[in-house]
């Protein structure tokens, strides 16, 4: 494999694309994708042309490598597919190699987790499905990417923007079992968005598009069924139970952090206060 340089993604994506409806995949690349992933030569070419497949950012000056993970073998495969003249073969460029992710490691690294979550999220499609699989690989207490929702709306004619509200208050349980798509059927969501769209002034008339991703972006249903999410129902139940104790004076202990300490006193303040008032009667 030859040397990897760091270089800026924009830089590679952009070079990709400069050759991508000419790729073309060579005999070795076709051979090697058939024995490792029982997989042909056009294949492989629609993984590395059609989005599946993440740009990681080294490239060998010849050929841009790209990522990506194959859910029936529950492994990830790097391509390294020509990107200049120079590379090309018979006037066309090639994808000349398929590495295993340990075989790419090698030179390049230990590609990093946000790009082996964006290849897993492309390959599976289903939000659901991709977060038992990040669940899986990476344990329920991985750090996960702050969840974004973005609004594309019209500024003139033929022309965009867009903002980015950040960490709507969406539960995990709802998250699992609905997908990030179907968030405005949280009970919280809808009206999360609509104090962010009123502080920004959005008119609503000019949005062209909602999207909402942790990892890739996906369109967010606006018509999504309003479902009861299991988080939010066991934690109001969990405070009218301990505002019913508590309005009998029994006061449950309470687990650390900041929260609990301003618990705790605001607690030892009410009962000095009680304390008080008696000595005074």
């Amino acid at each position: 494999m030859p040397q990897l340089e760091q270089a800026p993604r924009l830089t590679l994506i952009a070079k990709h694309g400069e050759v991508r409806r000419d790729l073309r995949v060579s005999e070795e690349a076709s051979a090697r994708a058939q024995s490792l992933l029982g997989l042909t030569g056009p294949g492989l070419l629609g993984i590395v042309t059609d989005g599946t497949a993440v740009v990681l950012p080294y490239w060998d000056r010849l050929h841009t490598y790209h990522l990506f993970f194959r859910p029936d073998r529950e492994r990830f495969y790097v391509a390294a597919a020509a990107c200049t003249d120079e590379s090309c073969d018979n006037g066309h460029p090639h994808i000349r190699a398929l590495l295993t992710l340990a075989e790419y490691e090698i030179d390049g690294g230990e590609a990093s987790t946000i790009f082996l979550r964006t290849a897993a999220s492309r390959a599976l499609g289903d939000p659901v499905a991709y977060r038992e699989w990040d669940r899986n690989t990476f344990g329920e207490k991985a750090r996960r990417n702050p969840i974004r929702v973005i609004t594309y709306f019209r500024i003139a004619e033929g022309q965009l923007d867009y903002v980015v509200f950040r960490n709507p208050p969406l539960c995990q349980d709802y998250i699992d079992e609905y997908g990030l798509e179907n968030a405005f059927g949280h009970v919280h969501f809808a009206q999360w968005y609509r104090r962010h769209a009123d502080k920004h002034n959005l008119d609503v008339e000019q949005v062209v598009s909602l999207q909402i991703a942790e990892v890739d972006k996906v369109t967010l249903r606006v018509d999504a069924p309003e479902r009861a999410c299991p988080d939010c129902v066991r934690v109001r139940r969990r405070h009218e139970e301990q505002a019913t104790l508590e309005s009998q004076g029994v006061y449950l202990p309470v687990s650390g952090g900041v929260f609990a300490r301003i618990k705790r006193f605001l607690q030892r303040r009410r009962l000095c206060a009680t304390g008080a008032a008696g000595l005074a009667r």
